[in-house]
């Protein structure tokens, strides 16, 4: 399954919704309507038929956009349950608040691409100091072009790529 959102340039300052939305493509801010777009991926085929389209409807100030999107995503959870149990999207939507409502409404397995400055961290396995405070919970951080087989033994037996 596919999560993806579109824009559609408007030149009128009376439209409903209308405003000013990043583009992606042109790497910048647009005038327009957005329109936040769900499809259905067939992976065997190499194919993805358009599921269901709205326009975005969110309002400056009122929760995140990602929030928005989130529960646009949860109010059909069941119904794309019996479709799909993967959601696939893009870096953007690759944040703790969206992944963890999606997924705890629908059960679903979320993949996408980590955004450039995520900052991943090893869990801390050491012996932790015997004196007053926090335990410490995290290790080193983790460089993707390296990774440590020694921490993570899952990754000898697994044939994967990592792409940047």
């Amino acid at each position: 399954m596919l999560y993806c959102y579109g824009k559609y340039s408007e030149k009128s300052y009376h439209t409903p919704g209308v405003g000013y939305f990043w583009s992606g493509c042109a790497g910048s801010v647009k005038w327009g309507l957005e329109l936040s777009a769900l499809a259905i991926g067939d992976i065997e085929n190499q194919t993805a038929l358009h599921y269901h389209a709205r326009q975005t409807e969110w309002q400056k100030g009122t929760e995140s956009l990602q929030i928005w999107y989130a529960k646009q995503l949860c109010s059909g959870a069941l119904e794309l349950q019996q479709m799909t149990k993967i959601l696939t999207a893009d870096a953007f939507f690759s944040k703790k608040p969206f992944v963890d409502m999606v997924c705890a409404a629908g059960r679903f397995t979320f993949v996408s691409r980590l955004q450039h400055n995520s900052y991943l961290r090893y869990a801390y396995t050491g012996e932790q100091k015997p004196d007053r405070g926090r335990c410490k919970a995290y290790g080193g951080k983790i460089d993707l072009s390296n990774l440590d087989t020694a921490i993570l033994p899952s990754l000898k037996r697994m044939t994967m790529k990592l792409f940047m």
